[in-house]
């Protein structure tokens, strides 16, 4: 089985994913039908809206939310990017969406709650030749239905290709023998997408880089995680590769891992199923709490994962890999996601350095029991206490912090 079956969410990205996958929508419908753009119209579940409301657009100058990723990806986006569509937007583009939107041609409207947060972007869009609709489910570029004028269209072939959720895993032990199996081709493509990661943080350090040769691992995954996911949510151009379909998880997933190996002197194999650890046991994660969640992912699935890969680095087993889920855990439950955001960085920095000295912690022998709050009898049920709070108990919660988002006045 292949990776991109196994994990779709790695894959790389321009900017904050919740935009990148409204632009994607408005693409697909755009180019299903054709024609000179007239209108757009997108329909998106709250958890989209409000994650595209703050990051930055790359190439906008600053320009950032929902209705210019919408009008962009209708007029100048390619779907064979993904969510990289407006990979080739021109100064020429941004000028005619900012038209498009001064003359009200793009409408945004937040869908009903549907209970456990999800994935829903529905693009209309009307051209001079009629209309294309497009709808995404569930996963960033999952595209479900694109239509011309009323007739379904084959998915377009060019699009990833779907998870197909083959994988089944019970246990984070069926979690760490998966990540111990992969191919030599999965391996590779792992290195290589944590090397483009490493290069966007030395470059979003470049003006002012710190002087981390001395400073604890943990410090320097926070520093080199920070400043990459500040300058991608502010519209960077730098691609980042993405766990979970997110940017930032993505950082939190590969540095500090990236960073440990280094200070270790692993070699590529050992780094290489390492970083397969974390992006399995994050993946594992996020099947309880949500692609996208009340609870902020970077600190809890990405975290967590980071922080079984960095116990495999420094020789523990399956034991220590549980204490330090859990250590992870009792650190940072219940943080909110608030809106994707510049700030953002700051927890994903958080996430990067609890990853390393969680692991350093539970190799150690530290260890957590069931007195300790969300913590279960095992690692697995503390992973299933964190879905709890996020579905349902945080949801309310989520809808509120989605309102404050979105009743912000425009800066």
């Amino acid at each position: 089985m292949s990776l991109q079956k196994l994990l779709p969410g790695i894959q790389r990205s321009t900017g904050c994913s919740e935009p990148g996958a409204i632009a994607l929508a408005a693409a697909v419908a755009a180019r299903a039908v054709g024609g000179v753009v007239q209108h757009v119209r997108l329909v998106c579940d709250s958890n989209t809206i409000k994650n595209a409301t703050g990051a930055g657009i790359p190439g906008t100058s600053g320009g950032s939310g929902a209705t210019l990723a919408a009008a962009l990806g209708a007029l100048c986006g390619d779907p064979s990017r993904s969510l990289q569509a407006l990979a080739a937007m021109t100064p020429q583009d941004l000028s005619a969406a900012q038209e498009l939107i001064a003359a009200g041609g793009v409408e945004i409207m937040q869908s009903a709650s549907a209970g456990r947060a999800r994935i829903r972007i529905e693009a209309q869009v009307i051209t001079s030749t009629g209309q294309g609709c497009a709808l995404i489910e569930d996963e960033h570029t999952r595209v479900v239905q694109a239509r011309a004028n009323g007739v379904d269209l084959p998915r377009p072939r060019e699009l990833p290709n779907e998870s197909e959720r083959a994988w089944q895993a019970g246990s984070l032990s069926d979690v760490l023998q998966l990540a111990s199996n992969l191919t030599s081709d999965d391996y590779a493509a792992l290195v290589a997408d944590a090397a483009v990661n490493m290069r966007a943080c030395a470059g979003a350090l470049s003006s002012a880089p710190p002087n981390l040769a001395a400073a604890d691992p943990s410090i320097e995954a926070e520093q080199f995680a920070t400043a990459a996911s500040r300058d991608r949510m502010e519209g960077g151009l730098a691609p980042i590769v993405t766990s979970g379909f997110s940017g930032n998880q993505g950082l939190v997933a590969t540095v500090p891992v990236s960073v440990l190996a280094r200070r270790l002197g692993a070699d590529e194999g050992t780094l290489a199923r390492a970083l397969a650890t974390s992006h399995l046991v994050g993946e594992f994660v996020r099947r309880h709490t949500g692609v996208l969640s009340p609870v902020c992912n970077a600190v809890h699935a990405a975290s967590m994962g980071a922080a079984a890969a960095c116990v495999r680095l420094l020789g523990g087993d399956a034991n220590a890999v549980g204490r330090a889920c859990d250590l992870v855990a009792a650190s940072v439950a219940g943080t909110l996601c608030d809106g994707a955001k510049p700030g953002c960085s700051l927890k994903v920095g958080l996430g990067a350095s609890r990853a390393i000295r969680c692991a350093e912690m539970a190799v150690a022998g530290v260890t957590l029991t069931v007195r300790d709050g969300l913590i279960g009898e095992s690692p697995e049920e503390t992973i299933q206490n964190l879905g709890k709070l996020a579905h349902p108990i945080l949801e309310s919660v989520d809808r509120e912090v989605t309102q404050i988002v979105l009743n912000k006045p425009s800066v």
